[in-house]
């Protein structure tokens, strides 16, 4: 229950309860959460309180609303550490959804300045430049680029990250 008597304003208090909801996946994804008057209710707070929350939490990239039909959960944003290995895949199926993949190219290239540098490669050392659009639930979700660099994976194809996906294939083929 909300308290009064905290220095943290209510409408603050109820926002992080529903953004444990949406995060424990008391709420998954693309369910319709209780109005503004149910929430009210349970809660027992005014709707202007209620309402501050469910702006917060728009605002926020954790619901969206549809016009006559209600609140509803949004797939959250991912946060991703730049340098650091993670798998899109894995992420997608933590937040309840089902992950998709679709390349859209695979090249090898040569290194430009920038990507050198984020490598730590020789510039112009031969890098692979995989393009993806990533899906969660079949809804377009982003586009991502990855750049692995030749030396670390020789002989990557297409196929096997169509199949297995790169943080797998680079993971069993590579280690």
């Amino acid at each position: 229950m909300l308290d009064e008597k905290l220095p943290v304003s209510l409408y603050y208090q109820l926002k992080e309860i529903l953004i444990k909801k949406i995060k424990g996946n008391e709420w998954p994804v693309n369910t319709r959460i209780p109005t503004e008057r149910e929430l009210c209710e349970l809660y027992r707070v005014s709707r202007i309180t209620v309402r501050q929350a469910l702006d917060e939490l728009e605002k926020g990239g954790y619901l969206y609303r549809k016009q006559g039909k209600g609140t509803f959960v949004t797939i959250p944003k991912l946060e991703q550490r730049l340098g650091s290995f993670y798998s899109f895949s894995e992420e997608i199926r933590k937040m309840g959804a089902v992950p998709e993949a679709n390349i859209l190219e695979f090249i090898i290239l040569e290194s430009s300045d920038r990507i050198s540098e984020i490598l730590k490669i020789e510039r112009g050392g031969k890098v692979y430049g995989i393009n993806r659009l990533r899906k969660a639930d079949k809804e377009p979700f982003a586009v991502e680029t990855s750049y692995i660099p030749v030396a670390v994976a020789p002989g990557l194809v297409r196929e096997s990250v169509e199949k297995d996906g790169l943080y797998n294939t680079l993971k069993t083929a590579y280690g």
